[in-house]
């Protein structure tokens, strides 16, 4: 078996295996010690601190495989999990609806042991689904009432600090900034 089918084989035990089967124990077997989690801490419990929330929330969890590739020491999967929102997850509370949500996973790899991944998900569909986020993009809106909107144009502020502590200063809430042209920069702002 090549070094890549074996850390696919790593990279799909760990969702069937472990993951789906609730089996946090085997982690620190694929997950190498040196590997860093989303808040900085170490090795295996690193990895399971975010899966165990996710599954407490979702007790019912179930992640499936649609997709996996691998190249040198990296593994990508494409994956799908579902589960029922039962209990509170971050600010979330349960709604007791089904939810589903797609993500991907860059796997590093070293001997057969995990050393790091970049996970990227559905977060918008996924804050729709929780009720965070209307699931109608036509409800969302950045309009607003014209009395209600300044522009400024900033083209005289040499750089962004400058600008955020300008507007700090005027106890404004900067909602949208975009550049044009490359050299100049607007700035609306909501003024209840």
């Amino acid at each position: 078996m090549s070094t890549i089918e074996k850390n696919k084989e790593t990279v799909r035990s760990l969702y069937d295996e472990i993951l789906n089967k609730r089996k946090m124990e085997l982690l620190p077997g694929i997950i190498s010690n040196g590997y860093t989690g989303i808040r900085g801490q170490k090795g295996a419990t690193a990895f399971a601190e975010p899966v165990t929330a996710l599954i407490a929330a979702f007790p019912d969890i179930e992640w499936k495989i649609e997709e996996l590739i691998g190249d040198g020491d990296k593994i990508v999967v494409k994956w799908k999990w579902v589960g029922t929102h039962i209990g509170q997850f971050q600010q979330f509370i349960p709604t007791g609806n089904p939810v589903s949500n797609d993500g991907m996973g860059i796997y590093e790899l070293k001997d057969g042991i995990i050393t790091n991944v970049h996970v990227q998900t559905d977060r918008l569909g996924f804050l729709q689904q929780v009720g965070a986020v209307a699931s109608d993009p036509s409800l969302l809106s950045n309009k607003r009432n014209s009395k209600n909107i300044r522009k400024y144009n900033f083209e005289y502020f040499t750089n962004l600090s400058s600008i955020f502590i300008f507007l700090i200063s005027l106890s404004l809430n900067p909602v949208m900034l975009y550049l044009r042209n490359q050299s100049r920069l607007l700035i609306v702002l909501n003024c209840h």
